[in-house]
C-alpha cells in the first residue's frame, strides 16, 4: 500500500510540476483572447460610427494612422502609441448620439446645431467608459478638439494641457 501511495504522490507532483510549467502559457494565451475580444469591439463601434455617417467613411482609420506615425516621429512609447491608435479609430465615436440631420446638413450650421455637435466629445467619453479602463484612451476621445491656443473644445484647454503626451497632459 505504501507503494501505491508512494507513486500516486509522484503522479501528482509530475501533474503539479507540468501544470505550472504551462500556467504561463495558458494565462498568456487568455490574456491574448481577451485583448482581441476588447479590439474587436473597437473596431465594431469604428464601423458602427462609419455606418452611420458614410461622410467620414475611413475618416477614423486615416486619423489614427496620422497619429500613430507622429507618435512615432515624437518617439512614444510602443504602449502610447497603440492606445493613440485606439483613440484614433473610435475619437469621433459619440457622433452616434448626434441627428443625421444635423450631421449631414448642407451648408452652415447653426449655433445650437453646432453646440449640439461639439458635444459629440463628452457623449463618445460616456459611450466609452464602460468598456475602456484607460483614462489616457478616454482623455484623448473626449479632448480631441482642443487646441493650442485654447480656442478648441469641449474644455478650452490651451497650452500644455490641451497636449495629450505623457508629461503634459493637464
Amino acid at each position: 500500500m505504501n507503494v501505491n501511495r508512494a507513486l500516486e504522490k509522484r503522479k501528482l507532483e509530475l501533474a503539479l510540476k507540468d501544470y505550472h510549467e504551462h500556467l504561463q502559457q495558458k494565462v498568456d494565451e487568455q490574456a491574448q483572447k481577451i485583448r482581441n475580444s476588447y479590439l474587436n469591439a473597437i473596431t465594431a463601434l469604428a464601423f458602427a460610427l462609419e455606418a452611420k455617417d458614410k461622410y467620414t467613411s475611413g475618416h477614423s482609420e486615416r486619423v489614427a494612422n496620422i497619429s500613430v506615425a507622429i507618435g512615432k516621429e515624437l518617439a512614444l512609447s510602443d504602449s502610447f502609441i497603440e492606445r493613440v491608435r485606439i483613440a484614433g479609430w473610435i475619437h469621433d465615436i459619440g457622433k452616434i448620439g448626434i441627428p443625421e440631420a444635423i450631421l449631414n446638413k448642407p451648408g452652415r450650421l447653426t449655433t445650437e446645431e453646432f453646440i449640439l455637435v461639439k458635444s459629440h466629445c463628452d457623449i463618445g467619453e460616456r459611450i466609452l467608459q464602460p468598456i475602456i479602463e484607460d483614462d489616457d484612451v478616454l482623455s484623448m476621445v473626449k479632448h480631441h478638439h482642443e487646441r493650442y491656443d485654447g480656442k478648441g473644445y469641449p474644455d478650452g484647454l490651451w497650452g500644455n494641457k490641451s497636449l495629450l503626451v505623457p508629461g503634459c497632459s493637464q
